[in-house]
């Protein structure tokens, strides 16, 4: 499923699902990059002006550098260009969907004995465990199929948007079975068939130690298994041919009859186990079955469902982004069920994308947003956060956990509506080492780097660890911006600072950094006090925070969504519940 450099391999049916990736072509030019966002999904040509350039590109490309966590400067710079050369999947990063009735495509049993032709019409006949018709066991979450609008792929559903992305058919059974129907075979092999059964074993363990299903190795078993695996190489029988080592990889198939669950390997690549050099085959193998249970591609770097094949991984393990999405859809490992359990605050199912904005003149008209503050009773647990419901700053760090800062204390919540996760809160000092308490904000930007504002310095990180020649004055390196700050995030790619009834926003790549018509009022955002808190999620979105309550803000109106938009943050983020008379 991973790969680096020539042209992709990507069709979609509306049952069955082929993740192919590819070794992308050398991206050099303007020209070579705009084919690269076309292949990828970023650009529809079908939704640009006749004769469009890169230039008019400027958002989608700027788009690409954001889920390549790089600087988002909108320019077709070397780390772009770079990221463009990287090792990649062949599927598109933002997908185009559209589908055809269910008597357009009607359902059918595609046993094993059924052939199947090539683009080249040759017929290729399989191993001999596919003598047996297939009856597998999947569930089809898409429950109105003739609908065109339904969406085979969404984005997990949460509080915060997520970044991966999960099929509507999963596979409806406590146990999935699984067999190596063909090993490599080629000369100068360096691993064995024992090497690929222990780690094949071991990627579905991986994943199995989340999820409330079982999978079980059948080998030579009369009756076809549910994920069968094989080492193929050239045309091999299911019209996506590979195309020799250093490019295809591996490509597999979402839940469903016939070829839904299967994992094809290219076997001329040079294939190992445990070592830097060649083609690990457990990082391979965990991301193939991640699409064999459902899973689509996530924008989280890290996730091994991550679209960049990053190589041999000492230890590996699933992110969380990768948990999150697995157990959306399957539930998570001995869960028992609880009345007092809080149900994950839903989105939309259909995959959307948030379009991002630069500067637009900023409205006239205001709205003016009333609260009424009313804070729960303080339960056992997440005592400083429900007890008093004004925080110091939230940001989403580079990993995409959520982080919460409260008087010395920092908290990570969870992104399905959990509240604070076991084993937070922790001292921020201990920590992020030289980090004091009692912030007035935090950001962190889309390069990874977190700020820290507090009175007249800030400080700069990366990840937890403090960068050198820190902290620094801010008036001396951010001229214009005030100390005592209220909040901070990032809009797109500059900073944005909030105090009292008033906002900045500071360019880090203009001179001078602020325009001349800031600070601007917060009103033009709808808001009528000054703010507690701000951040941006995963996906991009901006949330403010006053309070007890939360609101999105939309930012191509550069308003709060509207009054109806305003949510409980001790309920929904922190877990904060009123106790029983």
């Amino acid at each position: 499923m991973l790969s680096a450099n020539t042209t992709p391999i990507f069709v979609l049916f509306i049952f069955v699902f082929i993740f192919t990736c590819i070794e992308s072509y050398k991206v050099d030019t303007e020209k070579d990059a705009l084919a690269y966002l076309e292949q990828y999904g970023y650009v529809d040509p079908n939704e640009m002006p006749t004769g469009f350039t890169l230039s008019d590109c400027n958002k989608k490309l700027m788009e690409f550098q954001k889920l390549s966590h790089i600087e988002v400067t909108g320019e077709l710079d070397d780390a772009t260009l770079k990221a463009m050369n990287t090792p990649r999947c062949g599927c598109p990063d933002f997908i185009h969907l559209s589908f055809k009735d269910d008597n357009d495509h009607p359902q059918q049993d595609k046993g094993k004995t059924h052939d199947r032709e090539n683009d080249h019409g040759h017929r290729h006949r399989r191993n001999h465990h596919h003598h047996h018709h297939r009856h597998r066991s999947y569930q089809n979450t898409n429950r109105n199929q003739s609908e065109s609008s339904q969406k085979f792929l969404r984005t997990g559903r949460s509080l915060i948007p997520q970044n991966y992305t999960v099929s509507e058919r999963l596979w409806d059974k406590k146990v999935v079975t699984y067999d190596i129907v063909q090993y490599p075979t080629r000369y100068g092999l360096r691993v064995s068939a024992s090497d690929i059964e222990n780690t094949i074993h071991k990627a579905f363990k991986i994943w199995e130690q989340h999820i409330e299903l079982e999978f079980r190795h059948q080998p030579n078993s009369i009756e076809a298994s549910d994920i069968e695996i094989s080492f193929v190489s050239t045309y091999h029988g299911d019209s996506y041919p590979f195309d020799g080592p250093g490019k295809t990889l591996a490509h597999a198939f979402f839940p469903g009859s016939g070829l839904g669950g299967d994992v094809h390997f290219e076997e001329e690549e040079d294939w190992s186990v445990g070592v830097y050099n060649g083609v690990d085959v457990l990082y391979v193998a965990t991301h193939e079955l991640g699409h064999s249970l459902g899973l689509g591609h996530s924008s989280t770097y890290g996730a091994i469902m991550y679209p960049m094949y990053r190589g041999y991984t000492p230890n590996l393990q699933l992110h969380s982004d990768d948990i999150y999405g697995i157990q959306t859809m399957y539930g998570r490992k001995n869960q028992v069920p609880s009345q007092t359990t809080r149900a994950p605050v839903t989105r939309p199912t259909t995959t959307t994308r948030r379009t991002t904005t630069t500067r637009r003149p900023i409205r006239n008209e205001t709205t003016t947003v009333k609260t009424t503050t009313v804070p729960p009773t303080r339960p056992s647990q997440n005592q400083d956060l429900c007890e008093d419901l004004y925080i110091d700053g939230v940001t989403t760090m580079f990993d995409n956990t959520i982080l919460v800062f409260k008087d010395l204390n920092v908290y990570e919540i969870g992104r399905n509506g959990e509240g604070v996760l076991p084993g937070w809160p922790k001292r921020i000092d201990e920590y992020f080492r030289g980090m004091e308490g009692d912030l007035d904000c935090v950001v962190t930007r889309s390069n990874g780097k977190t700020y820290f504002f507090k009175e007249t310095k800030y400080w700069r990180f990366t990840g937890r660890q403090m960068d050198r020649g820190y902290p620094r004055s801010i008036a001396e390196y951010f001229p214009r911006i005030p100390d005592n700050l209220d909040a901070c995030f990032e809009w797109d790619s500059e900073f944005v600072f909030t105090k009292g009834s008033k906002f900045w926003r500071f360019n880090t790549r203009r001179r001078p950094q602020v325009d001349q018509y800031f600070p601007m009022t917060i009103q033009h955002w709808g808001l009528s006090s000054q703010l507690d808190a701000a951040f941006t999620a995963s996906n991009g979105s901006v949330y403010f925070l006053q309070g007890p309550y939360f609101w999105e803000f939309d930012q191509e109106s550069h308003q709060v969504i509207d009054q109806a938009s305003r949510k409980v943050t001790s309920e929904d983020w922190f877990g904060c519940r009123d106790e029983e008379p």
